[in-house]
């Protein structure tokens, strides 16, 4: 006898009924495709899962690390901020003894002026007698034109010298 002759058993438990071959066979593609999908949906998950655990071991990491980056960001801005304002406080200390000192110097100018227009005054007036003429609007040329002035040309020059009186007067 040979192989072919010879024929198994069949049980209908385990073998389709005759005929039926290409249902069986759409019904286990159904049953491949359904587990198909399930796998893929189930790797899906897990992907899905694994990712969402890196990124917040990840974030759970970084936090901390972010704080203290912003920190000390916010640290050196105060360090530059500050910096900032001793360097315009020196500024403003310079210029303000610069213009300080400007004023001094003007302010010795016109007491030299004050102090050479008085003593060409009192030198006119102990060394000549009368002359009058009108005077000057500028200090220095009160010198160069005062020449030997009488009492009451002095008292009427003394009275232009005074605080408030305009030579229009």
């Amino acid at each position: 006898m040979n192989d072919k002759s010879k024929k198994l058993p069949r049980t209908t438990d385990t073998m389709p009924p005759r005929g039926k071959v290409t249902e069986v066979c759409k019904e286990w593609l159904v049953h491949e495709d359904g587990a198909l999908a399930y796998r893929l949906q189930k790797q899906e998950v897990e992907e899905h899962y694994t990712g969402n655990k890196t990124r917040n071991a990840q974030v759970r990491e970084d936090l901390p690390r972010a704080k203290e980056e912003q920190q000390r960001e916010e640290r050196d801005a105060f360090v530059r901020y500050q910096e900032k304002l001793q360097h315009q406080a020196e500024q403003d200390e310079y210029l303000a003894m610069k213009v300080a000192e400007n004023l001094e110097r003007e302010e010795e100018r016109q007491r030299r002026r004050r102090e050479m227009r008085d003593e060409e005054i009192a030198r006119r007036l102990q060394g000549r007698d009368s002359v009058s003429r009108p005077l000057p609007k500028e200090p220095e040329d009160v010198i160069s034109q005062m020449s030997g002035l009488d009492l009451s040309s002095l008292l009427s020059l003394s009275l232009l010298f005074q605080p408030g009186h305009s030579a229009s007067h």
